[in-house]
């Protein structure tokens, strides 16, 4: 069983992984003939953005795969704008779909490829300045420095030359979305007084914390395994065999993602109630033929389960499965326990006795699982995730199955 529950996660994963491969938002695409045509765009990471666009109708028709030659651009619906431009790379050009940021008196633009983050300002259409900043290690005296050359600074003051008194602010700016936006619509506030400059980045909120209740179905094993360590007093656990339990739990979580840095990741904590009840019986190491020594144990804990996991959510739509990956503590409140000792010879019972009781104690495992997220704007979510969880204490193993089920006390708001 134990080596089973492993491969069905990973069947389970596998199968959640082909599913979220696409994650299509509401958008549409800008034909080379103006057209404005609305579907379903799959978005994926900012780099594949910039080579492709795969867009459909509807749910059911065939997804169709634009390059920048193809069409002008494409946007996702309250999100991010893209459009194709012909941009010179070392010396050659290519036309790639880049972020619109900013359109006013210069033009703000965002790509991004595998040699790092590139801004590109337009004043005459069809003429880009491209903004750098250059990062390198150094090495002085034995030591590794990283160097930070800022070139977008003196590439800004050249182009906005017109405004020397955005100078200042030009000096203080970082090479993030967020400065350089700042900085052209400055720029365009001082040097157009007739209109305004709009801005199509996507807003994101800084952090994002989500929390709710649960209630989990657990099934639940615990082993001695065979040749551990046992002392003379507790040789009787030596052969030792546990009936597995089924229990429920009851708690509440707290989601804590930061979009503007990632939009997959995010921090999840978990605390769950339960009380666990076991029971073995046995034969202990004084068996002989002729007379049998049996052991029958029970154990009944109730614990408090401190989980920290670190989720990734395969993809950002409505339905969003998630990987989770974590550790627990788990911390007994109370516990009893029995024990008891029976000699038999035949059907003949020896002596029956009693000793002192046994005590388990807290342990630490980790935890990994798979999860589904349904979410709609301005609704509760709801969560569902299936953990698998195991841990090694000093004389002892358990193995635990969780299938929790979850309700957002938050609603779900746009990013």
């Amino acid at each position: 069983m134990k080596k089973f529950i492993p491969l069905v996660l990973f069947l389970l994963f596998f199968e959640i992984s082909n599913y979220a491969q696409s994650d299509f938002k509401k958008g549409y695409i800008i034909t080379n003939n103006n057209d404005t045509v609305f579907g379903l765009i799959d978005f994926k990471s900012q780099i594949k953005s910039t080579l492709q666009c795969k867009f459909k109708k509807t749910d059911n028709d065939a997804t169709i795969s634009y390059t920048p030659n193809n069409i002008k651009g494409y946007r996702i619906l309250d999100g991010k704008y893209y459009v194709s431009r012909n941009i010179k790379i070392d010396t050659t050009h290519i036309n790639l779909f880049v972020e619109f940021l900013v359109n006013g008196i210069a033009n703000l633009y965002y790509y991004k490829d595998e040699r790092g983050e590139h801004f590109l300002i337009e004043k005459k259409q069809g003429e880009f300045a491209e903004l750098n900043e250059i990062k390198k290690i150094v090495t002085y005296k034995g030591d590794n420095y990283e160097s930070t050359n800022k070139k977008f600074i003196g590439r800004l003051k050249y182009e906005f030359q017109e405004a020397p008194d955005l100078f200042p602010e030009i000096d203080n700016s970082e090479f993030t979305k967020k400065s350089m936006i700042k900085v052209v619509v400055d720029y365009h506030q001082k040097v157009c007084k007739d209109g305004k400059c709009i801005v199509f980045e996507k807003k994101m909120k800084k952090i994002m914390l989500n929390f709710g209740i649960l209630a989990g179905l657990n099934y639940n094993k615990l082993i001695i395994p065979k040749g551990i360590l046992i002392t003379d007093r507790d040789s009787y656990l030596a052969n030792s065999k546990f009936n597995d339990y089924s229990f429920l739990s009851i708690g509440g979580y707290l989601n804590l993602s930061m979009p503007e840095l990632n939009d997959f990741f995010s921090l999840q904590y978990e605390i769950n109630y339960s009380t666990i009840n076991h029971h073995g019986e046995f034969p202990d190491l004084l068996s002989t033929p002729l007379k049998k020594h049996t052991q029958k144990l029970d154990y009944s804990t109730t614990s408090l389960q401190h989980i920290f996991m670190v989720n990734y959510n395969l993809s950002s739509s409505k339905i969003t499965p998630t990987i989770h990956l974590g550790i627990f503590d788990n911390q007994i409140i109370s516990q009893t326990s029995s024990r008891q000792s029976i000699a038999y010879s035949g059907d003949k019972i020896l002596y029956h006795s009693t000793p002192s009781n046994i005590q388990l104690s807290n342990n630490f495992g980790y935890i990994g699982g798979i999860g589904l997220e349904y979410s709609q704007i301005g609704k509760r979510s709801i969560r569902t995730e299936l953990l698998y969880q195991f841990s090694n204490s000093s004389y002892y193993e358990t193995t635990t199955i969780s299938l929790n089920f979850m309700f957002d006390l938050t609603k779900t708001k746009k990013n």
